[in-house]
């Protein structure tokens, strides 16, 4: 089904951006980064797979969903000229790639993770990209805990809400 409404342009759009993110592609696939290959980490609105054995294998990927959409007067507009605006989430998630050190994995997935959402906010706005109001961290790096989730494997994982409106 096409993406077409107020709701799905915007995510289509976020999902992009992501997937367009060198740190994101490379970190899919240093050897051949591409957009296809970061677009299937890319999951909405939710991981299709979701029994942890096989995440490691999936890692890293993001997941995007919308959170909230409004309608707002665009200035200079008239009376009743209500443009949409909205809220995206975003969760990174990636395996441990520094297992001898808890805070060396902890920078380097905080690297990995900061350097998508400046790639995210550089594209934001550029051609027909979806136009980025603010990029905030909602939930912090956390690692999970292999008592948890033993298939799983150790693994991070970070959320970010985006708010994006017209331009």
């Amino acid at each position: 089904m096409l993406a077409q409404g107020p709701i799905s342009v915007p995510r289509e759009k976020l999902v992009d951006l992501v997937a367009a993110s060198a740190a994101f592609q490379a970190r899919v696939d240093p050897a051949e980064p591409t957009d296809d290959k970061a677009r299937e980490r890319i999951h909405w609105p939710a991981l299709e797979n979701p029994d942890p054995a096989l995440w490691p294998e999936l890692r890293p990927f993001a997941v995007v969903m919308a959170k909230g959409l409004s309608f707002e007067l665009a200035a200079g507009g008239g009376q009743n000229y209500l443009r949409p605006t909205g809220t995206l989430t975003v969760l990174v998630v990636d395996t441990d790639r520094q297992p001898a050190s808890l805070k060396e994995s902890q920078i380097d997935f905080e690297n990995f993770v900061g350097q998508v959402m400046a790639d995210v906010a550089a594209a934001s706005a550029q051609g027909e990209n979806l136009s980025i109001t603010r990029i905030t961290q909602t939930e912090p790096a956390m690692v999970t805990d292999l008592k948890d989730r033993p298939a799983a494997g150790l693994f991070w994982t970070a959320g970010f809400e985006i708010t994006w409106g017209p331009v």
